[in-house]
């Protein structure tokens, strides 16, 4: 070795400075030396010496030495990814001790997935029925018409019976000069028809007597004035043989525009007729869109149209004092009443308190 670079090392000083030098080193991408002066004369004096030339070795040490935060950071690196390494090994060693005693003490191989105690106490099933209920599953899927998706299948069970709603109860009217009308439904048939016909919106909702023939009279303009600025609405009609049917409007009773009147209403619409202690709902079909009409020449009301026969759903005129109701495509409904044409003894109207239970 020469002078030069045995003059290098005594400035490095100890072996510390030289494990500094090394780390240092290796962080800026020079060679890295080893920790003892011997084998880094070897490093010198090998096909590297170019790497560490005198000037390099001098410059690295005065560097080191106008620089002293970059060795301790190096330092402190090395001493963390060392402390790191170290505490996995551990890790990993201790894991396979806690391995070798269970098996030993449950023998060899001991799967809880195959324990039926195991499964019993979790309410897991075995691989075999997860493996079946997987393959039962992917039965209902199928590619798509396009290809580039997939089509599914669902069956959804009938939740008719798990739909409720509370109470259907009428809100108290205001005392008047003339007595009380009983009303034309009984508390179940009202619940029949808030839990099978009505949107969930107002099905919570208390029910208001807006209009009625036995209260009011039977009065067309007084209907219309009474119903005013409500847009869902129910009405329920009496004939004179007793059979009560009706209808539900989502849409006010007015004209929608000046000249001839035309359908209009919305696809929650329905018509009703009691059976018993119960009632049976027509919904909309999408047939067409004749759900809702109003004919002020005429008096005249009605729900539903169109079809082979092409009468209407329910229909009320002359003042309520007549009414008919027929087969319609609207709501692919049977005529509401034994015969087409009915006398009208008694109409009600309700509308819909919300924000009140």
């Amino acid at each position: 070795m020469s002078e030069s670079k045995e003059q290098g090392l005594r400035k490095c000083g100890s072996d510390q400075n030289l494990k500094n030098i090394a780390v240092s080193g290796a962080l800026v991408g020079e060679l890295v030396v080893d920790d003892s002066p011997v084998n880094y004369q070897r490093r010198v004096e090998g096909v590297n010496r170019h790497s560490l030339s005198d000037q390099k070795v001098k410059n690295m040490v005065d560097g080191f030495k106008s620089e002293p935060g970059l060795i301790q950071r190096g330092m402190s690196w090395w001493k963390k990814r060392k402390e790191s390494q170290e505490r996995q090994y551990l890790q990993r060693l201790a894991y396979e001790q806690r391995r070798k005693l269970y098996e030993a003490e449950h023998g060899e191989n001991h799967n809880l997935s195959d324990n039926a105690t195991f499964l019993t106490i979790t309410g897991q099933k075995s691989i075999e029925d997860n493996e079946e209920k997987t393959d039962e599953m992917f039965k209902c899927i199928r590619p798509s018409k396009s290809g580039i998706g997939v089509s599914v299948e669902i069956q959804q069970e009938d939740e008719e019976s798990e739909f409720w709603v509370p109470e259907a109860l009428v809100e108290e009217e205001e005392i008047r000069a003339h007595p009380f009308c009983p009303y034309l439904l009984q508390q179940s048939q009202r619940q029949a028809i808030a839990k099978l016909g009505l949107p969930a919106a107002i099905a919570h909702c208390r029910w208001k007597r807006l209009y009625s023939l036995a209260r009011d009279g039977d009065s067309f303009d007084a209907f219309l004035r009474l119903v005013e600025g409500h847009h869902r609405t129910l009405l329920v009609i009496r004939t004179t043989k007793g059979e009560i049917l009706g209808g539900y409007a989502d849409s006010e009773w007015k004209a929608q525009h000046q000249g001839n009147p035309e359908f209009y209403g919305s696809a929650q619409a329905f018509l009703f007729r009691v059976v018993n202690e119960g009632a049976k709902i027509y919904g909309w079909t999408g047939a067409n869109r004749y759900i809702q009409f109003i004919d002020f020449k005429h008096t005249m009301l009605a729900l539903g149209g169109g079809g082979d026969v092409g009468a209407f759903g329910l229909c009320v005129a002359n003042d309520f004092q007549k009414g008919s109701s027929g087969n319609c495509a609207t709501f692919e409904n049977e005529p509401l009443c034994t015969e087409g044409n009915f006398d009208i003894l008694d109409v009600e109207c309700y509308g819909f308190v919300t924000g009140k239970f």
